[in-house]
């Protein structure tokens, strides 16, 4: 019985085909192209640390600048 209602729950709860998902992921990419013309790591934002403030973004190593790798492996 009580599986049932788990499984239920959980099937209730998942996104529909028309989940909002490709939408996220449109909206994410035009926010770091945003970031990265302003010249800010996309990563943390141009902030340079994660949100809660206890680590270093590795990406741009603290900086909060945004850095165009594929020219250096070059």
């Amino acid at each position: 019985m009580v599986a049932s209602d788990i499984n239920n729950a959980v099937v209730k709860t998942k996104p529909s085909a028309k989940g909002s998902k490709g939408v996220d992921t449109k909206k994410r990419a035009k926010e770091e192209e945003r970031l990265k013309q302003a010249g800010k790591c996309p990563q943390c934002a141009g902030m340079g640390k994660s949100p809660d403030g206890q680590y270093t973004c590795a990406a741009c190593n603290g900086t909060g600048k945004y850095t165009d790798n594929s020219k250096k492996s070059e």
